[in-house]
């Protein structure tokens, strides 16, 4: 097929996923061009970018000269303006059109014709992907995850995207039951996991150090990190004192947990490592004894669905301990394959890492069926799942 993605952010450190999914489809053979709103600049990159070698563009900020430029192309196909003014928000749906004619003259000047186009997250810039896919008569498809579907903001907005997607593509059967309860719509949905290629997490090397808690996740309210920090500072208090905590990550909350580790005495024992590059992510995911996930339901709503960290995690073998809040069930079931806490529960995280700590026939066990797990539902099946859905919006 020849696919076009159109992104909020590309390459996103967070969103790995995203990268994996164009990554496979790409060395399946497929024709992959993206078009991306913004470059967030970050200065480390996955090791799948480098090998890339595919069509990005990044749309211009509005100006007279782009609108120009559009005017001089695909800005006033009505197919587009159709789409893209399905907002009671003039500003919203301008700025939307606007992209959408960069997204079409985009489109104009690949090498091949898309069949398809694809974006992640129902969010008010899909507009302009909806735009300039209509007005080109491509088919579109849009995939939900987790902050564009469990906060309330621009409900309206994204009830339209869906509505005018040909396809959505749901991370789990979580959130397909979740924004069918939420979301006015007809558009069919398909389950499609995001996952990462765990042929190189399964070949990691396991170099195990002691007592070392790892979790890898952006900082932010719904990982719940506050709250590992406060178990694993009771663990030592408990007499756990050769434990030590690397966290991997970056967010908002990083001054206030750096704030909070000095507050509670932790420098010694906990590590806020940043972002990382692969290699080192993969030296932290080999010498973790512990996969430490304690994610909550954030007060704006937002929560994770089905972590890829986690499935990384698992896919080297490491026992891991999450909590039992949206799809994660749909991954570890609690005592087989994993362990899961009550969210903010700091007495239930503090028994499940001592089972770990403790057990170590347990700890083995839930390792290497977390392993098995995760060998389910591998990129290579996920992303057959996703070409069958591509094909399905075109019909």
């Amino acid at each position: 097929m020849n696919i076009v993605y159109y992104c909020g952010l590309f390459p996103k450190l967070s969103e790995s996923f995203v990268l994996n999914e164009i990554y496979e489809l790409d060395r399946r053979g497929h024709n992959v061009a993206v078009f991306a709103v913004n470059n967030p600049k970050e200065n480390l990159q996955h090791d799948e970018l480098v090998e890339l070698d595919i069509d990005v563009s990044y749309a211009d900020d509005l100006s007279l000269k782009g609108l120009k430029n559009c005017a001089s192309g695909n800005f006033v196909s009505p197919a587009g303006w159709k789409s893209s003014f399905m907002s009671s928000k003039p500003l919203i749906s301008f700025y939307e059109a606007f992209l959408g004619c960069q997204f079409a003259n985009f489109i104009d000047d690949l090498n091949f014709e898309p069949d398809h186009v694809h974006g992640h997250f129902v969010s008010s810039d899909k507009l302009g992907g909806l735009y300039g896919a209509k007005s080109k008569n491509c088919s579109f498809s849009v995939a939900v995850h987790a902050i564009d579907i469990f906060t309330s903001d621009n409900h309206d907005i994204k009830t339209k995207v869906l509505n005018e997607s040909d396809r959505v593509v749901s991370a789990s059967e979580y959130n397909k039951e979740y924004i069918l309860e939420n979301y006015e719509f007809e558009t069919p949905i398909d389950v499609v996991y995001a996952t990462s290629s765990f042929e190189k997490f399964s070949n990691i090397k396991r170099n195990v150090c002691n007592g070392r808690i790892l979790t890898v996740g952006r900082l932010v309210e719904k990982k719940g990190i506050k709250y590992g920090l406060k178990a694993f500072k009771e663990l030592l208090e408990e007499g756990y004192d050769h434990l030590e905590y690397h966290i991997v990550g970056e967010g908002e909350l990083r001054d206030e947990l750096e704030e909070n580790i000095k507050e509670i005495d932790l420098m010694d024992n906990v590590t806020l490592l940043g972002k990382v590059s692969d290699e080192k992510l993969m030296r932290e995911y080999s010498e973790a004894e512990i996969f430490l996930l304690p994610c909550v339901i954030a007060e704006n709503g937002d929560r994770d669905a089905m972590p890829v960290v986690l499935k990384e995690a698992m896919s080297v073998g490491i026992p891991c301990i999450s909590t039992d809040i949206s799809a994660i069930p749909e991954l570890i079931e609690d005592g087989n394959n994993g362990l899961l806490s009550t969210p903010r529960d700091i007495d239930s995280l503090k028994k499940d890492i001592k089972t770990l700590l403790e057990d170590e026939k347990k700890k083995q066990e839930l390792g290497k069926r977390g392993r098995e797990r995760v060998e389910n539902i591998s990129i290579e099946q996920e992303i057959d799942k996703l070409i069958t859905s591509f094909q399905k919006a075109k019909s």
